[in-house]
Order: structure tokens, then sequence, then C-alpha cells
């Protein structure tokens, strides 16, 4: 499926084989006019199009969800039906409303792509060298004269030269976007990650790096955002902890084990194990004045200015130090 809505880039949906056996295509085709649910799933999936597969629109800098209203303006179809049609996509679990109410579609990122015009030919022209050229060409993309030749879908010196100016667009548009996203300050002390273009970080992914960092801070160590220890941490938000959990965690048993022969202990198999709901249960050990340097408590405000600023709450009415 194909749309040339901008004229530069040809925007396409990668629908897999394995998407019409899925339950809820399945259901929807058992349904009376279901058919119409699968449409605008599609009609949705072009509309997270450079919004990282959220449906929303940028605004001062940030992602704003889109109304029902504007929902029903871009896809021709009821609001009430729509309403209806996100709330059956969100119990199959292919939509999701994340905590900036933008809906998230999962599929997104990895069902659309797009293509320069030119790019596009000449993948056309490649694929034409078994069949009838008459019967695959798209004259839509053709603005040649009559006596363009007709021996290659390249050929035309109009037409490539229209599409080196496109190209060359998309490429100072790109680049501006990476200069911009480059002069913007960011959080040094984020674990080293690096998200590929057809990936997103997700409000755990987001999370886990706060805590991996945050342990290494109060133990001097170089843990990394590895799987194993995003999968712990995982385990645990999805039984109901929060990040302030986390860290009570690793400040219970830093007063415990730091600076004695425990210490090996302080590492994320052990903290987020299977005794992470005893080490967040347990009374943090009190500590005198004498026993708390002036460096200590200028790193704990700083940390809780940080929390404040990244959005994460801390319930602690006493200032948390080490």
């Amino acid at each position: 499926m194909i749309t040339d809505a901008t004229d530069k880039e040809l925007y396409f949906i990668k629908l897999p084989v394995s998407f019409w056996s899925k339950d809820m295509v399945m259901h929807f085709f058992e349904e009376e006019n279901g058919f119409e649910y699968i449409i605008l799933y599609e009609q949705l999936l072009f509309l997270t199009i450079n919004k990282k597969g959220y449906l929303a629109e940028e605004y001062e800098s940030k992602l704003k969800p889109l109304s029902l209203k504007r929902l029903s303006r871009s896809t021709w179809h009821e609001e009430s039906f729509i309403k209806k049609a996100l709330e059956k996509y969100e119990k199959y679990g292919v939509i999701v409303k994340k905590d900036n109410e933008c809906y998230f579609m999962r599929d997104a990122l990895k069902m659309t792509k797009s293509m320069t015009r030119q790019a596009f030919k000449k993948e056309v022209n490649r694929n034409s060298k078994n069949f009838n050229k008459e019967d695959i060409r798209d004259e839509s993309l053709d603005d040649c004269p009559d006596d363009c030749p007709d021996d290659s879908l390249d050929d035309c010196p109009i037409d490539i030269e229209k599409d080196k100016k496109e190209e060359k667009e998309i490429r100072n548009k790109k680049k501006e976007k990476k200069n911009k996203e480059d002069n913007i300050e960011l959080d040094k002390d984020n674990c080293d990650l690096v998200v590929a273009d057809a990936e997103i970080l997700t409000d755990k992914d987001i999370i886990a790096e706060k805590v991996i960092n945050y342990l290494n801070k109060r133990t001097g160590s170089t843990f990394k955002c590895e799987k194993e220890y995003k999968e712990l941490i995982f385990k645990w938000l999805d039984k109901g902890y929060k990040y302030e959990d986390f860290i009570r965690a690793i400040d219970n048993k830093c007063s415990d084990w730091l600076n004695t022969k425990y210490q090996s202990g302080l590492n994320p198999k052990k903290l987020f194990g299977d005794d992470f709901k005893l080490y967040t249960s347990q009374a943090p050990k009190k500590r005198t004045l004498t026993d708390i340097s002036f460096a200590e408590i200028e790193e704990a405000i700083r940390i809780r200015k940080e929390n404040e600023i990244n959005g994460f709450e801390d319930n602690n009415e006493e200032i948390r130090v080490y």
C-alpha cells in the first residue's frame, strides 16, 4: 500500500502473511462489517509515520495525542466507531495508551516503510526484467514529455533532475533534524544504550537505566543495562513495584554491605533477585551526623533534584544520603 501525499517520499505498509492469521484479524472477519476495523487499523498505521509509532502530533517539541475528532477527520470514520475500535485494539494488545496519553501502535515501526520516488522507480526497474514493463509501470510517477525514451524507467532527464532535487531536500531536512538533536543536552548519567532506528524506549527501559545508574553511583561500579539485568527489573515492575522501591533496596543493602566483606553482593543479580521484596521491606539503617560527610549531603540533594527533573517522585521526606 502506497501513498504519495508529500510527493517526496512513498510510504508503505508491509503486512506480513502472519498478519491475516492474528487472533484480532480472524475475530474481525467473523464480525459483521469487521473489515472496517482492519481498514481503520491500516489507516492508523499511516498516521504514526515519523511519529515513532505514536498516534500524535508534535506541539512545542512534545507529542500531543490526536483527538477522536482529528482521527475521524483523517480516516473518514465516525468518532464513536473509532473509540470502539481503539478499545478493541487495546484488548488485543496491538495498541497501548502511554503515560503521555498518546496511543502507541506496537507494530507501527516494523510494518511501515518509506522510500524516495527515485529509489522506488529503480526497484521497479530491477523487478521488471522478467515481466512486461507496461504491465507494472506506474504512470503517476512519470512527468516525461511525449518523446521521452521508455527503455528504462530511470532514463528521463526531467524526472531524474526532479528526483535529485527532492532527494537533496530530504537529506537537508534530515541533516537539520540531526543537528538539532545533537545540540540538545543529553543526560550524561544515562547508561550507554544504542537504540536502533526501528526501536523505541519504553517507560520500563528508562526506569531500568535509572536504577542501574543509581546503583553505579552508590557503589562506584560500572554495570551496564544488560538484557539479564533489565529482565529482573521488568519482572518486579510488572508486579507493581516502582522506581522508588529499587532505590530503597539499593540504599538498604548499601548501608549493610558497602565497605564490608559482603560488598560483592551489591550487584543487579543479587539485589533484584528472589530477595528483592525483602530488601525493599527492610527498615533503613539509621545514621548519625558523624557518619555522614558534607559531600554525601551535597550528592543526596543533587540526586533529589535530578529525580524531580526526570519526573520520579521521592515520597521519603528525609534527604537520602549515602
